[in-house]
């Protein structure tokens, strides 16, 4: 699973170098500096969606016909986001997050496409972070894709 947090950190985090080299230690010293830990989510998941796109084209991945994806959910009606769906902080994050499509996602948006991503009908996607998340991409990003 990746977040849309993956399009925020700073693509040369050294955060993401540590994870990508393995060295957990370092990646874990670098993300207590940051104190909130919303850098280290953001890296975390930045890493994990070039760790997919390094591997999903190898051999022994797609060689071997298995896809390697990753999901970048919006934000989704879990006990994780619930914080941001208070009554009190709901327009906010409509603000912060904007989701056009349909607005905040509900679990069985996300597991729809991780079964069809998992799913024999899958047979050209591989290594890619695919966006269910409304359209906050879109909003966010515009023509800027990476």
């Amino acid at each position: 699973m990746a977040s849309i947090a993956t399009l925020r950190p700073d693509r040369d985090d050294p955060i993401i170098a540590a994870c990508l080299d393995g060295n957990e230690e370092r990646a874990v010293d670098l993300a207590q500096r940051d104190g909130t830990g919303t850098r280290a989510y953001g890296a975390s998941k930045r890493a994990l969606a070039r760790l997919i796109r390094r591997v999903a084209p190898r051999a022994d991945w797609a060689g071997s016909g298995i896809a390697i994806n990753a999901v970048g959910p919006g934000v989704i009606d879990t006990p994780m986001a619930r914080y941001l769906l208070t009554p009190e902080r709901r327009a906010q994050t409509a603000r912060e997050i904007p989701m056009p499509l349909h607005g905040v996602g509900r679990p069985a948006h996300i597991a729809s496409l991780l079964c069809w991503l998992t799913s024999a009908e899958n047979g050209l996607v591989t290594g890619q972070v695919v966006f269910a998340d409304g359209g906050f991409d879109a909003v966010t990003r515009g023509d800027d894709v990476w």
